[in-house]
Order: C-alpha cells, then structure tokens, then sequence
C-alpha cells in the first residue's frame, strides 16, 4: 500500500460526527488535526506497523495511521457510540484490504488490555487527558500496551521498540502534572518528549488547511483562539 503524500492526509479524509450527541467524542477537536499532521511527519515510523488508538471518537486517529501504511489498527473507545462513529468513519474512508478494527478498551484493566492482544508498536491518541480519571488510569494502560508494564502473566518485553504519542488541549493543569509524574515513573529509563505548541505553532503545522477541515477560516480562527496544545512521545 502507498502511503499517502506529506500533509495532504487531512485533505482525503471524509470523517462524519455526530453533533447532536452529549458525547464530547463524537465531533473532531482542534487536537485529532494536529494528531493527523504529526502521524505524517513519522509516516516512515508507522508503515508495516501495529498501532492503537485510545479514545478514538470519530475513529480519525486510527483511520490516519492505516492511510499512511500501518499493518493492523485497532481504534478503540469506551463508549459504544463512539465505536458506531468510528465504524461508520472506516467504512467511508479504508479500503477493504486494510486491517483496522475497533474494540471497547477500559484504561488499565487487565482482562480488557489482553483482548487487545499487546504489546503495540504505537499508541496514539488525542484530547484524552482532561480529568483525574485519564490522569489515574490512562498511565498505566499506555505502559501494559507497549509491554513496558505486564498484563496480568504476559511477559514484559523489554527490547520491543515502541513509541506513544498523545496530543492534548490544555485545559486543566493539576491534572497533566498527575499524569505526568506517573508517566516518568512508570517510564523511566525511556525518552520523554514533551512539547508545548500555541495556536501560532498549530497553524504553522497545518499549514493553509483551514478550509479543508469542514469550518471556514474565521470559524477555525475563533475555534483556536487562546488554545494551548501539549504533544507528549515516548519511545524506547
């Protein structure tokens, strides 16, 4: 499979949401675009690879990293409706001979994390960490994905190479600290990248598309307006 062209990813995609829902995961957030971008800056990192998406919502993470050449995809969410979104998302935009799944994934829990069959090459999600819930849970359930902390009896393999990308609006800054001090605790030893973009470093990323996401440009103007976005990679 060809992956797609640098920065035109966005472009091709055709994502559905449901606007009239009470579910937050259901519409697409300034924060699954920036996702999309940075998945294609590392495309030649996600070809021929496994990939989880957490909290996938409309399903444009996972979606993402099957265009760009990822060898199986598993979106996941805990909320049914979100996974009808996403179902419905794949079928538009994935061909039959890609290998994307979506499943329900409780953060952390044991028996839910070795459904997914882990460990995963990479684990992905956006605007996930916004209470002490994701700050409690979402650290543990990122490290049992990529082997680095065991499920239940499965053996931690501790050469498997992996990376993790989340990207986050800032919104609540007691909880990124939580999170964060479970993050290098449970990853020490590993590499940490952390990075703060504004809305001029998000723009500069996506570049002019502005009117390629479903909103004209005061709309996304004034929908970005003040936002502060927190990318956090690690890899081993």
């Amino acid at each position: 499979m060809t992956a797609c062209r640098k920065h035109e990813l966005l472009s091709e995609l055709s994502i559905k949401e449901d606007f009239e829902s009470e579910l937050i995961g259901t519409v697409l957030w300034p924060s699954s675009y920036l996702l999309v971008s940075l998945l294609e800056d590392d495309s030649e990192s996600i070809q021929g690879k496994r990939v989880i998406e957490l909290g996938c919502g409309c399903g444009i993470g996972g979606i993402a990293a099957s265009k760009l050449g990822a060898s199986d995809v598993v979106c996941t969410d805990a909320s049914e409706h979100a996974l009808a979104m996403a179902k419905k998302n794949i079928q538009i935009n994935c061909h039959e001979g890609e290998r994307i799944s979506t499943k329900t994934y409780i953060w952390g829990d044991e028996e839910s994390t070795l459904g997914l069959n882990p460990p995963f090459d990479y684990v992905i999600g956006s605007d996930i960490l916004y209470n002490e819930f994701g700050a409690d849970k979402l650290p543990k359930a990122l490290a049992m994905l990529v082997g680095k902390l065991a499920a239940a009896k499965k053996e931690i393999l501790s050469e498997y190479k992996w990376t993790v990308l989340l990207v986050n609006q800032r919104r609540n800054p007691s909880v990124e600290e939580r999170f964060m001090e479970q993050i290098e605790a449970l990853f020490s030893g590993c590499i940490i990248e952390k990075k703060i973009l504004t809305k001029e470093d998000e723009m500069k990323l996506l570049g002019k598309e502005e009117s390629k996401l479903q909103v004209n440009e005061n709309e996304f103007e004034d929908y970005l307006k003040g936002s502060v976005f927190h990318v956090l990679r690690i890899r081993n």
